[in-house]
């Protein structure tokens, strides 16, 4: 089977951790690399959770970019109500000897990733699960890199209420310059797909959920531990007793699109409004003229999603018994 090359710029992040194993583990995906932005953590600890995380998953020799620390106009802000101080709790507690021995590639993230892409043999399809700023930067310093880019896939943005703001998203309100740019460049320079949280929120942890990650011996333990972290903060502040798994959902649309509901529908930035600062402004029922240029997904085949993200955790099991 011939795998889609694709590039991940991420913010590790539990849930990061699951979609960096969905595209370093799936048949169809051929990782290229990874790019890290500030985000749940700051950036020196997002890119070392994802060397770590790598490493625990048998797949170190996927090249790590550390990218960029600060969003384009705001002053950074990170996720530690959800995600903790190291950004990775119930991980990176018990792997801070590999804090020191794992490092990041020399080379900077927005260069690496236009490289990549620029000398990839295929069209390469770029994943988004962070703020944009990584992959922004990389549309204005090197535009070439639009020729060979088949498509970009976002987790991020809300069609109505938000989680960090009353309508927005956190990879979007980050920073929602960066999100501008890439959303100004779609569908005359490249296709871009965009997973909002009206999506990822029905991608729910249920109890079976957790009884099959448990059944994965000790690496489903891992998970189960990761999630059940992740799980806490959700129930009280959005009243999700079983969590949401967002991350993951945007790789899955690279390799099963057709378990997806999407339209075709414009998508702008708000930049500047006080109270919707960040705000993906979808116009779902065309009410005006300006083009359409995001293809947005609005439901997911939840228990194909399962079966596939279940069949990666399984195959990192696999890898780790064989001692790979």
């Amino acid at each position: 089977m011939k795998k889609k090359p694709v590039w991940l710029d991420c913010d590790p992040g539990h849930d990061d951790c699951f979609a960096i194993a969905l595209a370093a583990y799936h048949q169809k995906l051929n990782l290229l690399g990874i790019s890290t932005t500030g985000g749940n953590q700051s950036v020196e600890k997002t890119t070392s959770n994802a060397l770590s995380w790598l490493s625990h998953i048998g797949k170190s020799t996927i090249p790590v970019y550390r990218g960029e620390a600060n969003p384009l106009v705001l002053k950074p802000q990170i996720c530690a109500e959800i995600h903790g101080e190291s950004g990775l709790e119930s991980f990176s507690s018990s792997q801070e000897h590999l804090a020191t021995a794992l490092k990041p590639q020399k080379q900077g993230a927005v260069s690496a990733m236009a490289e990549t892409i620029l000398r990839s043999a295929e069209p390469v399809t770029l994943i988004g699960i962070a703020r944009l700023t990584n992959i922004a930067l990389m549309l204005q310093r090197f535009p070439d890199v639009t020729q060979n880019i088949e498509q970009i896939v976002l987790m991020g943005g809300a069609l109505g209420v938000g989680n960090t703001q009353p309508v927005s998203e956190f990879n979007i309100e980050s920073d929602p310059h960066a999100a501008e740019i890439v959303f100004n460049g779609a569908s005359q320079d490249y296709k871009l797909v965009m997973i909002p949280l009206e999506v990822t929120h029905r991608v729910l942890v249920t109890p079976d959920i957790f009884r099959r990650v448990r059944s994965l011996g000790e690496f489903g333990l891992l998970c189960e531990d990761l999630l059940l972290f992740f799980k806490d903060p959700y129930e009280p502040v959005f009243g999700f007793p079983p969590p949401p798994l967002h991350d993951p959902c945007a790789v899955y649309y690279v390799t099963n699109p057709e378990q997806f509901t999407t339209r075709l529908v414009n998508v702008e930035i708000e930049t500047s409004s006080p109270l919707s600062l960040g705000q993906t402004v979808a116009d779902m029922y065309s009410r005006t003229d300006r083009t359409p240029n995001v293809i947005v997904g609005t439901d997911i085949n939840t228990e194909r999603f399962w079966e596939t993200m279940l069949e990666a955790l399984k195959a990192v099991t696999r890898a780790s018994d064989a001692g790979e």
